[in-house]
């Protein structure tokens, strides 16, 4: 499943090169609070990835649970930034709000993965990639999440 996901944004980085528009995405971090958590991956390679760390963590996820979780991806690196949501059929737009996002929260020239909440803190930070299961803990483990699950 990790590798369907390259796969499909491959393919959707390359529809997006033909013209064909896609749906309206937010224009920060912002316009996400209180509507879906955010995996930020800071990275120093184009997308999509095929090496190094960058290419690791899109290994590492398994889109299964993304959409359950209001979870979606900001891969943003020094020349753009994309909006990924696993599973939903929205796998790749250009970002407009990832430059903001990479000057508030990610330290030039390193790798990062970032998890923010949906109250816009920052819940988790690792200098390397991270797997879904192990997001999936730390989400499952958040009072709002918790909320969520009971209801």
């Amino acid at each position: 499943m990790a590798k369907s996901i390259i796969g499909m944004l491959t393919a959707v980085v390359a529809l997006n090169f033909t013209g064909v528009a896609s749906a309206a995405e937010p224009d920060s971090l912002d316009a996400l609070q209180w509507e879906n958590r955010v995996l930020l991956v800071c990275a120093q390679k184009r997308y999509p990835p095929s090496k190094g760390m960058e290419a690791r963590q899109f290994d590492l996820i398994d889109d299964d649970g993304f959409a359950e979780r209001d979870l979606i991806i900001v891969y943003t690196h020094p020349h753009g930034s994309y909006f990924i949501q696993p599973g939903t059929g929205n796998e790749d737009r250009d970002f407009s709000g990832g430059a903001t996002a990479r000057r508030e929260h990610c330290m030039a020239g390193r790798f990062e993965v970032k998890l923010i909440g949906k109250d816009g803190d920052v819940k988790h930070v690792s200098d390397g990639p991270i797997t879904s299961q192990t997001l999936f803990l730390i989400i499952d483990a958040m009072p709002m999440r918790r909320r969520e699950m009971a209801d």
